[in-house]
């Protein structure tokens, strides 16, 4: 009973779990306060029901993290292409079933995009890890950017938000792990200038006497996006849209107030509870509440950074560095979204939102950024040397050995 005990332990930096905490603290409250026309219209059921399964949810999301910080990280770097393989079969397998959702027993529908985005992450430090010592740099960056690509192509006819992320963070590790800059720097220009004309293309396609054809093949989400751009552009405040609801949520929050539950914008939205969240929190306690809760998120990229450094291990601190990196990214997608910073992507804001799914991979991916600083802490700490070249100190990392294998540490 007691071993039992300690696979569900909290293990790792105690810091990233009170941040943790503390948001899905903030989550229960705002979501208890802005899911009635969800619960209602489109779960068709009560309020507090809804609120019951979102709880259900998060404890099993901690779970799950307690569970994932007392594994050995690099079980997953083993398995890492059996899960790569997995990842894109699920994504073809739905793409091919005109959608991008896929139903479980109990669990409900969930997006097979969500575990691709942990799965490309776990393969890409692997990746980078392996090939670091490459003396042909093209091998690093060609090695590293098509299995990304490949399920950001994937994702991107159904979600291209999802896709950007993933591309993203994918870029961010690339970075960090060594490849070169000249490289990445005209991979994301060549991005931004087929992005920009697709979706000039796609708006006049769906603006001329093609549209008909269009909206029956496989450009038919194109419109969604050109639209979205199209309507962040030229704003129409007279339209009762879910985007313009959230901009007046946040006009009426201003810098400070407290009326939790006195919510009026959510009960018009659809999806005030996962996509729009951020928006009813400001209408509810104000922008002070909303800045600080951006400032608990840097935090805790910020701390997740420190911890990768510490780490010691090339595989482990990539692992961090784009797990954190993912979550700070679609947090900061989903708060510009509802200040009208950037077009309506359909992000949610993660450990707030609801998502049954979606919820319990944040929490194994906080539980894998833990299990990395846990394995850290039982091996021995990096070995200072003196440079020849200089008189500086360096940490040497490059010959260590990987912590032995096990399943729990108990």
């Amino acid at each position: 009973m007691k071993r039992f005990g300690n696979i569900f332990r909290l293990r790792g930096d105690k810091a990233i779990w009170a941040i943790c905490i503390i948001l899905s603290c903030i989550s229960l409250v705002f979501v208890y306060s802005s899911i009635g026309y969800m619960a209602i219209v489109k779960m068709h059921t009560t309020p507090t029901l809804a609120f019951a399964k979102h709880v259900v949810f998060v404890v099993m999301a901690y779970l799950v993290a307690a569970f994932v910080s007392n594994l050995n990280y690099q079980f997953f770097s083993r398995i890492s292409g059996i899960l790569y393989v997995v990842a894109v079969g699920l994504l073809f397998f739905t793409l091919l079933s005109g959608g991008r959702w896929m139903r479980l027993p109990l669990l409900g529908s969930f997006q097979p995009s969500e575990i691709a985005k942990i799965i490309v992450i776990i393969t890409t430090a692997k990746i980078l890890t392996i090939n670091h010592d490459s003396d042909d740099p093209r091998k690093l960056y060609w090695w590293s950017i098509v299995p990304m690509s490949l399920v950001a192509a994937v994702i991107l006819p159904e979600n291209l938000s999802t896709a950007l992320l993933v591309f993203g963070t994918g870029l961010v590790m690339m970075y960090l792990g060594g490849v070169k800059k000249s490289y990445l720097i005209g991979t994301v220009g060549l991005l931004v200038v087929v992005g920009v004309l697709g979706l000039f293309a796609a708006y006049q396609i769906f603006h001329s006497e093609l549209a008909e054809y269009a909206r029956h093949g496989i450009l038919a989400r194109a419109e969604t996006w050109s639209n979205r751009v199209d309507h962040w552009l030229h704003h129409d405040e007279t339209l009762a849209t879910q985007e313009n609801t959230a901009l007046m949520a946040v006009a009426d929050g201003g810098l400070f107030r407290i009326n939790i539950g006195g919510t009026i914008h959510a009960r018009l939205m659809t999806q005030a509870n996962n996509d729009f969240i951020f928006a009813i929190i400001i209408e509810e306690v104000g922008s002070l509440v909303g800045f600080t809760i951006f400032l608990l998120y840097t935090i805790l990229y910020y701390r997740c950074i420190m911890m990768a450094y510490r780490s010691g291990r090339r595989y482990g601190s990539l692992l961090i560095m784009g797990l954190s990196t993912s979550i700070y990214l679609q947090a900061i997608v989903h708060m510009c979204v509802c200040v009208g910073v950037i077009p309506v992507t359909g992000q949610t804001l993660p450990l707030i939102s609801t998502g049954g799914t979606a919820y319990l991979l944040t929490g194994f991916s906080i539980g894998l950024i833990q299990s990395v600083i846990n394995n850290a802490k039982t091996t021995p700490a990096p070995v200072a040397t003196e440079s020849n070249d200089t008189s500086t100190t360096t940490i040497n990392t490059e010959n260590q050995t990987e912590p032995p294998d096990q399943t729990t540490t108990t």
